[in-house]
Formats: C-alpha cells, structure tokens, sequence
C-alpha cells in the first residue's frame, strides 16, 4: 500500500429524492442503489466503494453510505430508517449534505440543518446541489447558494460555497471527486478493488424487486410493501437460478391493486424486476412473486428485524 493512501466513510444526507442514490451509482458505474421518486425508496445503510484511479497519482478509497431519506418519522418503519440516517452521519469521516439547486431551500432542509448543528457541529461537510442543469432562474439559485452558505455558518464547512452538480448529466461528479479526495485522510484500504458494495446479492435482488414495486404503483401501496426472500436457490442448475419472493402489503386492497386485474400488474413487476437482476447476476432467472398480507407490519418491530436479516 502506498504511504500516502487515503482513505474514509462519506455519508449522504438529505431529504428524500434529492438524488443520494443516483449520485452513488453514477459515481460507481454500477447499480448499488434502487432509485425511484417515491420517499422511503431507500430503507437501509447501503455502502459503496470507490477507489480512485491510481494512473492519475490519487491512491485512495471512498466508503460512501447511502442513508434513508430525512424526513419526520409516522411509524416504527420510519423511526427505524431515520435511526440507520443518524448513526450512518455520526460514523462517518466526512458528511455531504445534498439539496437541489432548482427549487427553493424547505422545512425538510432546516430540520436537517438544526440535527447537523446539534449532533455533528464538529464533523467535516460538504454543501452538494444537484439538478443544476434545471436550474434555470439564475436569481434563484444564487439566493439557494447564499442561503445554504448562510445556513452551514457554525458547522465545518470543507468548502464554504455549495458544490453544484447533476447526476443526470453527469455534470460536476469528477470534480466532487477531486473536493472529496483532497480532504479525506489517510488511511487503509478498506475493502478490495473488486468489492463494489457490502451488501449480498439477495439484498440487492429484494430491492431490485421493491423498486419495480415502487414505479409501477401508487398512492399507498408503495410505501405499505416490502420483499421477503423464500428461496435463492444457484446451485441446482448452472444455467438458471431460481428466485422465490413475497412482496408484503399491509391490507386485502392493497393485494388486489398490486397483483391487478387478471394478474397484470404483478406480472409486469415480476417481468420488469427479472431484467434488472438478470443484468445484476449476469445468469437467467426464473423469478416466482406472490404477494401476501402482513398487517401493519410497518409498525411491527419483531417483522422489521425479520426483514432486516432475510436477505442477508
């Protein structure tokens, strides 16, 4: 190892859909994270390595831990995903709040703000933007510039002015990098070239399936599912592995929406998800979905540690 490798843990915070998970797999080049508009899309501590391209003379390694979106809890699920929030921020070398740079600063952002004050005064951070290139009233971005400079005075700030970038068009990233690098310290190797992520390929699999949950419902239903692993079975055929799964609801309508009129809806999410882990696992899948009902399993802490620990 080299004797001026870095290396450290950078926690994403922010609201929900600000753009935390899109940011860790552009930067990645690989889908880690699932990514949808709906709140509550990501529920876990999801760590993702990067190494830094050591042909440039950077020798080094970024843990990012893409954390649960901020935002007031309304249930047990909710209490438990701003806990994994808080403690992912604690941990950490370094914070990167991200906002957007196309809309005005909201109560979510000065919650946010108010626990970084409280609970981290002294923990480096970052200010990120995304979505600059739909930032296109000049007079409002430079007021959400001056705000959230404003806003940080108290905390430590790496770098006093927002850093402003856009995930979609993969606009700023590198130079996120070079800000990131420049102060993470020194330190070991955490992880090895080859390990994109921390997590299973069954967790990665029950996310893949909720997030075809997530796009093609609405309303409730989204927030009211979760997957539970029955079987991942990779050993019986070399050519095929077999995936059995319950997607949870928390109510007899909402089993009917998600598996539709003559089982068209739960057909497309099984269709739909089967493609996107088939280009995670690189092998066919044969992929059974049933779905069943758990009530109020969201407030339910015995079945949330259940789902914690089932797809790993």
């Amino acid at each position: 190892m080299q004797e001026n490798y870095k290396s450290g843990f950078i926690a994403l915070v922010g609201r929900p859909n600000v753009g935390k998970s899109s940011l860790l797999n552009e930067i990645l080049e690989q889908k880690i994270a699932i990514v949808s508009s709906k709140v509550q899309t990501t529920r876990n501590k999801i760590l993702g390595v990067y190494n830094y391209p050591s042909s440039i003379g950077q020798f080094g390694q970024i843990i990012f831990l893409d954390l649960p979106g901020l935002h007031k809890p309304v249930d047990k699920l909710g209490e438990s995903c701003l806990k994994i929030s808080f403690d992912g921020a604690k941990e950490a070398d370094i914070i990167i709040f991200i906002s957007e740079s196309n809309s005005a600063p909201g109560t979510g952002d000065n919650w946010i703000i108010d626990w970084l004050k409280t609970n981290c005064p002294e923990k480096p951070c970052l200010i990120v933007l995304n979505k600059k290139d739909l930032a296109r009233n000049t007079g409002r971005l430079k007021e959400n510039i001056e705000f959230y400079k404003l806003a940080f005075k108290g905390l430590n700030s790496l770098k006093p002015d927002p850093i402003l970038i856009s995930v979609a068009k993969k606009d700023g990233l590198d130079h996120l990098l070079e800000i990131i690098y420049e102060h993470l310290p020194l330190g070991p190797q955490y992880f090895p070239d080859d390990i994109p992520t921390n997590r299973s390929v069954r967790f990665l699999t029950t996310e893949l399936i909720r997030e075809q949950v997530l796009i093609n419902t609405a309303e409730e239903v989204p927030h009211s599912t979760a997957v539970e692993m029955i079987e991942f079975d990779e050993k019986s055929r070399e050519d095929l592995i077999t995936i059995r799964a319950f997607i949870l609801v928390e109510t007899e309508s909402q089993k009917g929406i998600l598996i539709g009129k003559k089982g068209q809806k739960i057909q497309r999410i099984g269709s739909e998800a089967r493609i996107e882990i088939e280009k995670l696992l690189s092998k066919k899948v044969f992929l059974d979905l049933k779905v069943k009902v758990s009530k109020k399993w969201r407030q339910n802490t015995q079945e949330l540690n259940k789902l914690a620990h089932n797809s790993d």
